[in-house]
């Protein structure tokens, strides 16, 4: 028996065009691929789970099939087929979070000046790269600065304001966003139809609220919730597997906060010992939705609300005449 691959990692993007919910980032990547404007350090941030590594990665794969540079690898050379099996000695990737020190980066920078040994350029993928210590971003100034022709670097971090400056300023800086939910449970239901889900209407929906904008945490919570339940999940089995209050609890906590029932609001929320920074954070999310249902209108791209929730979020707040402009 082969052994489980979890959702997240199953159903990674390989590919520009299977990357949901960011636009903006992959038509940047495509044009420096089709018109040879190849920087020769990227920074991908942006919250967890909303692709920085994923694109890096295929940004990658796309510098080095044997057709390219090209936003289209095409996944039978010998390039890509050593991508895809793992075995790229020309693409190094470093968790900054375990090399944070000088030594690390002062090794890296003396790897470098060898040419790649078989693609056409040396890539480093280095990931959470804000942990990196300030005399270890020194240490890379000068390399950043004036690298080789034939590497280039791919910075993925959620904290772009821990990155140097003079770090910053030497990089072509890509902004990831949370995902909408529609975009969200829509990827849910493709998945869950490949693998023989059967859920009941309203899981998806409900997985793609708890996730806030991240499609590997949607895909986590899924792996658990069929891990727990099996193959026909229910919104029941999704509120006993989490503690997480749902769109109706929310609902019902945010009625009893303006109706000023103290004592009813703190025995519902006795069903959410434990879970009180999640629950915290949704209704803020709900909070800050209706509020930007009230000034912006549903045409704002701020809002990552799904459909299904955002008659009632728009109901919480008075109307405004004012608009966002």
């Amino acid at each position: 028996m082969s052994p489980y691959l979890v959702l997240a990692r199953k159903y990674r993007p390989k590919t520009f065009d299977e990357v949901i919910g960011q636009d903006i980032v992959t038509e940047v990547l495509r044009g420096a691929l089709t018109g040879g404007h190849l920087g020769h350090a990227y920074l991908f941030s942006g919250p967890r789970g909303t692709g920085k590594t994923t694109l890096a990665r295929i940004f990658a794969r796309c510098l080095n099939c044997e057709r390219g540079p090209t936003p289209d690898p095409c996944g039978t050379c010998e390039r890509c087929q050593a991508f895809q099996a793992g075995t790229e000695l020309d693409l190094v990737e470093i968790d900054a979070a375990s090399h944070t020190g000088v030594d690390n980066i002062r090794e890296l920078r003396d790897e470098v000046a060898y040419a790649p040994m078989r693609a056409r350029y040396k890539v480093y993928i280095v990931d959470e790269v804000h942990m990196l210590s300030k005399q270890a971003f020194n240490a890379l100034l000068k390399t950043l600065e004036e690298p080789p022709a034939h590497v280039v670097f791919l910075f993925a971090t959620t904290d772009p304001h821990k990155v140097l400056d003079t770090v910053l300023s030497r990089c072509q800086i890509l902004r990831l966003v949370p995902l909408a939910e529609e975009r969200i449970a829509a990827r849910l239901e493709h998945v869950f139809q490949a693998e023989g889900v059967r859920a009941e209407a309203g899981v998806t929906e409900e997985l793609a609220r708890r996730a806030r904008g991240g499609m590997r945490d949607a895909l986590s919570q899924a792996d658990k919730l069929l891990a727990f339940v099996g193959n026909e999940p229910t919104l029941e089995d999704l509120q006993r597997l989490g503690g997480e209050a749902g769109h109706e609890e929310l609902e019902a906590l945010l009625a009893l906060v303006e109706a000023g029932d103290r004592a009813g609001l703190l025995t519902r929320l006795q069903a959410f010992e434990g879970d009180e920074e999640s629950v915290l954070e949704g209704l803020l999310d709900h909070v800050r939705a209706a509020a930007l249902l009230a000034w912006c209108g549903e045409a704002t791209p701020l809002l990552t609300l799904g459909a299904r929730a955002r008659p009632s979020a728009a109901g919480a707040s008075e109307p405004s005449a004012s608009s966002c402009g």
